[in-house]
């Protein structure tokens, strides 16, 4: 384990492989989106980032996104780099707080919490979106450990 994942056990107990599904709602309650989701979030060893998370997102009529984020430990939270800017840091001993704006358009803000279950088998994601700090979407996620292969 490296000394970031022990600084920083709620993220160290949810990195791995997960998946499950998103869905993508307007603040008054309308469904906008829907997909599954496989994420691998892990501490790399080849000093490339100090946190690096691979998403994969799949619609049902087959057409994929992948998203690739790192991010340094910096200041006791991981600070993402490239195409996010923000950072993440545990709360207490089951959730992680995460903020971010996306550098292409830094107008686009998200806030929102990670839970990881005490026994690392699932976890559930709730970000709010906001445009010019105006909430536009929320994302709703919840995923399961995925098992070995």
């Amino acid at each position: 384990m490296s000394a970031i994942a022990r600084h920083m056990p709620v993220v160290s107990r949810g990195s791995g492989r997960w998946t499950g599904h998103n869905r993508m709602i307007s603040p008054d309650g309308k469904l906008l989106d829907s997909y599954t989701v496989d994420t691998l979030s892990r501490f790399p060893t080849d000093g490339s980032a100090d946190y690096s998370l691979h998403i994969i997102h799949t619609w049902p009529h087959g057409k994929q996104r992948e998203i690739m984020i790192l991010a340094d430990y910096r200041n006791n939270q991981l600070e993402w780099r490239d195409r996010v800017t923000g950072q993440m840091r545990e709360i207490d001993d089951t959730t992680v707080y995460v903020t971010f704006a996306m550098t292409d358009d830094p107008s686009v803000q998200v806030r929102g919490l990670m839970n990881v279950s005490p026994d690392g088998t699932q976890r559930a994601r709730t970000w709010h979106w906001f445009k010019n700090e105006k909430l536009f979407r929320l994302s709703l996620a919840w995923e399961e450990r995925a098992k070995a292969s």
